[in-house]
């Protein structure tokens, strides 16, 4: 027959109860605060390469802006919310060989979209193909830098805000991206960058 001091009183079995449930309570939290933080991190991560990407392309482009005084279908013109230039890039497939396009920058709903036109005319800002650059964005703003000072708008057709009779590209081109996750759960992230145009002499 089985000693009774060998078994387990009640008040031992709900202490153990209590111990057992406390710890997964715990653990539980614990679980449930870095899967948290996990998924915060994972959303600024996607917010952050979404607006980079976006402002990585823009700098590449704007960066190889073009213009001509003897061509007036070649300008750079832009104001706070659209941007629309002639821009060098490599053809397709063809190293070593580039080619003249129009590109165009703007917002419209949550979407930064680009327009490329391969086939120059004097009509800027009409044709070519959009595609979505980035999404979730919040704010594009574009500011113009002359030489002296920094500009809400920039026409190359009608000279430079410091200069009406000078046609040329600005020194630098500001963009300022505001990027926002998907389930607006996070603060919105602010990016911005300074572009120094090649050919701006």
């Amino acid at each position: 027959m089985r000693d009774s001091r060998d078994a387990f009183t009640l008040l031992e079995v709900l202490m153990a109860t209590f111990i057992v449930a406390s710890v997964m309570m715990v653990v539980s939290y614990v679980f449930w605060q870095s899967l948290s933080i996990w998924e915060k991190g994972d959303r600024r991560l996607k917010m952050c390469q979404n607006a980079r990407y976006g402002t990585d392309v823009m700098n590449r482009e704007i960066r190889a802006a073009f213009i001509s005084e003897s061509n007036s279908c070649l300008f750079f013109k832009g104001d706070e919310s659209i941007l629309t230039f002639i821009s060098v890039r490599q053809k397709a497939n063809m190293k070593g060989e580039y080619d003249l396009c129009e590109l165009k920058y703007f917002l419209k709903g949550s979407h930064l979209r680009r327009t490329v036109k391969s086939h120059l005319d004097c009509r800027p800002g009409e044709g070519g193909s959009t595609a979505i650059l980035a999404s979730g964005i919040l704010e594009l703003v574009f500011s113009y830098h002359g030489g002296k000072k920094w500009h809400n708008s920039w026409d190359s057709t009608m000279g430079t805000p410091d200069d009406m009779g000078d046609d040329a590209l600005p020194k630098m081109v500001k963009i300022r991206l505001k990027s926002q996750d998907e389930g607006g759960k996070e603060n919105p992230l602010v990016l911005s960058s300074i572009i120094h145009i090649l050919g701006s002499g």
